[in-house]
């Protein structure tokens, strides 16, 4: 194989890539200091004398590898406050959030949140310009308080993309974004349909997540099937009772940091 097979697979796109060349075999050899060039992106070859000498460029080195900082994630929850839940459920809910949040960001320093809630209006509980102070993002997600009313889902979904994924409100565009619907029924009394705000243009590269909770959506197809459009394949998930929703902490919060198993420390705390 050569080197421009490799470097020109579709594969390579966005990786960053270093070469080190060593000793004499490279640096008194032309062709192989053009191969280690080659290798490396523009700026990113270095050479050093011998393997002892590895230690000259260890510093900078690091500074290139600090430098290539992941730009974070960004994840807002689109939370159902309407009438038919009851106070302890939706506070419940919270629990679920503030769980989320709290152990997400043990892990994961670039995560931020926001919160959604929706019933007869949509109303922002939390921006991700909040969460320059965690601690203050975490008590506002305590004092939120329920709606009530209709479920107006789509209409809070597309909130998110017109009023929380966007450069005034703190969202960058080379972030990863993540949109998370926790609901206990279908959409009721809402102008807007999914298929309109799934099929925007500023829906593009967001990953979606759905959470169906209790018989309002277990024992009704077609609910599940609104759910399951709400979600991206392989990301819906359903529970029995917002009591149950400690079931799938630690799986949500692998998948919103990316990671494996024990790279997660799940916390589950009551917040009322």
């Amino acid at each position: 194989m050569t080197l421009d097979e490799v470097l020109n697979k579709p594969k390579m796109k966005g990786v960053t890539r270093y070469s080190i060349g060593v000793g004499d075999g490279i640096l008194k050899n032309l062709d192989a200091t053009e191969e280690m060039m080659q290798i490396a992106d523009p700026g990113k070859y270095y050479n050093v004398s011998s393997y002892r000498a590895l230690n000259d460029i260890v510093s900078s080195l690091e500074r290139g590898i600090i430098g290539t900082k992941d730009p974070g994630t960004e994840i807002a929850f689109v939370l159902d406050g309407s009438g038919s839940i009851q106070d302890d459920d939706f506070q419940k809910a919270k629990d679920f959030i503030y769980n989320v949040m709290s152990n997400v960001w043990k892990t994961c320093f670039d995560c931020n949140f926001a919160i959604v809630q929706y019933g007869s209006l949509i109303r922002t509980e939390l921006l991700l310009l909040d969460n320059e102070d965690r601690a203050g993002s975490l008590l506002k997600v305590k004092q939120i308080k329920q709606i009530y009313n209709l479920t107006k889902t789509a209409s809070a979904i597309n909130h998110v993309l017109t009023d929380i994924f966007i450069p005034e409100k703190g969202s960058k565009n080379n972030t990863a974004k993540i949109i998370i619907v926790l609901s206990d029924g279908e959409i009721l009394g809402d102008p807007m349909t999914l298929d309109e705000v799934l099929n925007k243009p500023q829906m593009k590269g967001v990953t979606r997540y759905s959470i169906g909770v209790g018989d309002g959506i277990l024992k009704k197809p077609s609910a599940i099937k609104e759910m399951m459009q709400i979600a991206d394949p392989g990301k819906y998930y359903s529970v029995s009772s917002y009591g149950a929703l400690n079931d799938i902490l630690s799986s949500l919060e692998r998948e919103i940091i990316g990671t494996e198993g024990d790279s997660v420390t799940t916390t589950v705390l009551q917040i009322n």
